[in-house]
């Protein structure tokens, strides 16, 4: 009885591993052939010092209702990411899974358009074709910004963001920034956004949580509290205020820096046809506070809730 029950347990788990294995090679050569990758390598030596990775994933949900979206979105948020970290993008790795060759292609597709747009090298990844559908991305980059050590808790908050732009997927609130934009010309602004971080404190890429949800979490990076004034925050034409603060910005961030440095920052943006708005300042007192008008609202009291942290 119990070399039958082995015998199938071997037959089952055979046929699984095969399975397994033509799903992983047909993906992988799709993505290779997709990428233009010669061949697979479990590791990658990066010939760069002061190395920074950034990761994200793309929700499941996303990817079923817009996969090119999603594909095209994954290579966005780690580059965003990569700049509000002071890094210039590098290389790009992708781990990706679907459960046919069609959604893969699509998928494959929006990375490539955004890697392509944003001038990111795809340098591998893994690849499960006949699975569940999931996207995640890892960007290498080398630093060549900074942050400079400002011990005053007295900072002020900007907004650096571009205009040009339309709404993006139907999905959720986003501004597409790089729509009709060149490679050299997001290259140009990504330039003075790693030339801004040379003189913030902190810079924040403005993400799903939106302008305010964003603030919160940099605030309780640096362990200070702060407020926005709402009369400050100038969306694009053609978007109302209460969507563009709930909006991602593909390429948009909070800066965190001195009242001195703000003229020249906004020197820097103006230059590169980007805006650098004001909207406010940070307080000893760990609460963020909303103004409107004449009131003064507490959005978040941070220092009785967590938003990243755990302890």
């Amino acid at each position: 009885m119990s070399k039958v029950l082995d015998s199938r347990i071997f037959k089952n788990y055979l046929k699984s591993f095969k399975e397994w294995v033509r799903g992983m090679k047909e993906g992988a050569r799709i993505s290779m052939e997709e990428f233009s990758i010669e061949k697979p390598e479990d590791g990658h030596e990066v010939s760069k010092k002061k190395v920074i990775i950034t990761a994200d994933g793309i929700l499941p949900e996303l990817i079923k209702k817009s996969p090119f979206f999603a594909g095209w979105s994954s290579v966005v948020v780690v580059h965003s990411d990569m700049v509000a970290s002071g890094g210039m993008p590098l290389e790009l790795f992708v781990s990706i899974s679907a459960e046919n060759k069609r959604r893969l292609k699509t998928l494959l597709s929006g990375i490539k358009s955004a890697s392509s747009l944003l001038g990111i090298k795809i340098s591998g990844g893994h690849t499960i074709l006949g699975r569940t559908s999931s996207l995640s991305t890892f960007l290498i980059g080398e630093k060549i910004g900074g942050f400079k050590k400002i011990k005053s808790k007295n900072l002020i908050m900007g907004l650096l963001f571009d205009r040009k732009g339309r709404k993006g997927t139907r999905f959720f609130p986003s501004w597409n920034s790089f729509f009709k934009s060149s490679s050299e010309e997001i290259k140009r602004k990504r330039r003075c956004v790693l030339e801004v971080t040379k003189f913030s404190s902190l810079v924040k890429d403005i993400s799903t949580g939106g302008i305010l949800g964003t603030c919160a979490i940099a605030l309780e990076a640096l362990g200070l509290g702060g407020e926005i004034d709402i009369a400050r925050i100038s969306p694009p034409d053609g978007i109302s205020l209460e969507y563009w603060l709930k909006a991602f910005q593909s390429f948009g961030f909070l800066i965190f820096t001195k009242e001195e440095f703000v003229d020249m920052i906004k020197e820097k943006c103006e230059k590169n046809s980007l805006r650098f708005d004001v909207i406010g300042r940070t307080l000893k007192e760990k609460k963020f506070y909303i103004v409107c008008g004449s009131k003064r609202i507490k959005f978040f009291d941070l220092s009785r809730e967590r938003i990243l942290r755990w302890k």
